[in-house]
């Protein structure tokens, strides 16, 4: 009794706040000009008259994410233009939502103030137009519906959703299905997302494409949980997929296991300047090399402290060693998914240990997965073209490796930028000075 008629937007959840905010700045407008008749019609647009309701929130008939609300709230029940502008000023983030409502406040004034005849002619036009012209198609989805297979449809000729905004959709879907607390599991599991925006959905390089880093971490996190080649253009369908065989898990259960690991992927760019992590994740970057990120998610979450720092560390010097002597014996990187996807694989019948990917990689042959030892490497860095055969990044990367394991304790550590080139200077007579042998 007194509960609001209630339906979860699959698609369209912008466009139709955005159509609220462009009622409220109407119906403050009609306020502002003495048009009260006009101003109590926008204001029903925008409410939904629920005298018996405990929720003070269900008076709207949108509502929206949650990083959102607090915004649209304030913007909506401001009562006016300069409220809203004062309200915008106080903000250094999340300035859509009352620019939109000051965009349409101010082109709505412009317009009328241009328009012939009596500013109630051109309120009467106004109202028409957004009450009576626009028009809206609404599909209500039964409960066997797949409201994902039916968005992506109608969704085809549209700008695409990340991946996670669809593994969102998904999960929520899911928790509503399973009587949970939205709101709760939004606060404790997806905020971060919603407002670090800036990072997760930033575009980085991987390989030669530019990807969200969010979705990269998807395809990270799902190689790492299902082990096995993941294709990046079906990820939602991987996910979905691996929700479906994850037997009867809760979608909680799923959000809680997604924000840890994505915790643990947002440290690795992080680390204190400087440190170990840092260093080792800048000499990855050098090597071009992500494909090791699956196992590192799980490396990172299983030894986080201070009493498995030494497991970490083997970890990281010998997949250092790894990439670095194939590197330098000039060996292929295309078979990397596959070794790591087998050493993702191999873990789960065994202790995830050091000792146990050290174990994996001195079992590899062949050269698309073994690991050069000391004599096939020796002679490779005596006899390679260093500046000819490797690209410069990795050239600095090595020099610099070879720099810093030269230092004792006692040595004054110089810390190299990270923008300074190679300069290879010649002595003349470098022979009788430094000789090989």
């Amino acid at each position: 009794m007194g509960k609001v008629p209630l339906r979860q937007i699959i698609d369209g959840q912008q466009r139709l706040a955005t159509l609220q905010l462009a009622f409220a700045a109407a119906r403050d407008l009609a306020v502002q000009i003495d048009l009260k008749k006009y101003a109590a019609a926008f204001d029903n647009l925008t409410k939904n008259d629920v005298p018996l309701s405990t929720d003070p929130d269900d008076v709207f008939k949108v509502w929206p994410t949650n990083a959102d609300r607090d915004a649209f709230r304030t913007v909506m029940l401001a009562g006016s233009h300069r409220r809203v502008a004062e309200f915008d000023d106080s903000l250094k983030h999340h300035r859509l939502i009352s620019q939109a409502y000051l965009y349409f406040f101010e082109t709505f004034a412009e317009w009328l103030k241009s328009s012939p005849g009596e500013p109630a002619m051109g309120m009467e036009c106004l109202y028409t137009a957004l009450r009576d012209d626009l028009h809206l198609v609404v599909i209500d989805l039964e409960k066997e519906d797949d409201a994902q297979e039916i968005f992506q449809t109608l969704n085809a000729l549209g700008t695409p959703l990340l991946t996670s905004d669809l593994v969102k959709n998904y999960l929520f879907r899911l928790a509503s299905q399973q009587n949970e607390d939205l709101e709760s599991l939004h606060q404790r599991y997806w905020a971060a997302f919603d407002t670090d925006q800036d990072y997760w959905r930033e575009e980085v390089r991987q390989g030669r494409l530019r990807r969200p880093r969010v979705d990269l971490f998807v395809h990270h996190y799902l190689t790492l949980r299902m082990g096995e080649e993941i294709n990046a253009t079906q990820l939602f369908s991987s996910f979905r997929d691996y929700v479906g065989s994850s037997n009867g898990e809760t979608a909680a259960r799923h959000m809680a296991l997604f924000r840890s690991y994505a915790d643990v992927y947002r440290s690795f760019d992080s680390q204190p300047a400087n440190s170990r992590e840092a260093i080792f994740f800048r000499r990855l970057d050098q090597l071009d090399t992500t494909t090791v990120y699956p196992l590192l998610l799980e490396a990172f979450k299983r030894f986080p402290s201070a009493d498995t720092r030494v497991e970490l560390d083997v970890i990281m010097g010998d997949l250092e060693s790894y990439f670095v002597r194939r590197a330098v014996c000039e060996l292929t990187t295309r078979g990397y998914n596959r070794v790591f996807i087998d050493l993702i694989k191999s873990l789960r019948s065994t202790t995830f240990s050091a000792t146990a990917i050290r174990k994996f990689l001195l079992e590899q042959s062949g050269d698309a997965s073994r690991w050069p030892k000391d004599d096939e490497f020796r002679q490779a860095w005596s006899a390679l073209s260093f500046y000819k055969r490797l690209k410069r990044s990795r050239v600095r990367m090595i020099l610099e490796a070879v720099e810093l394991s030269q230092y004792t304790p006692k040595s004054e550590k110089v810390i190299v930028d990270d923008d300074i080139t190679v300069e290879h200077l010649m002595p003349r007579d470098w022979e009788r000075h430094w000789p090989l042998t």
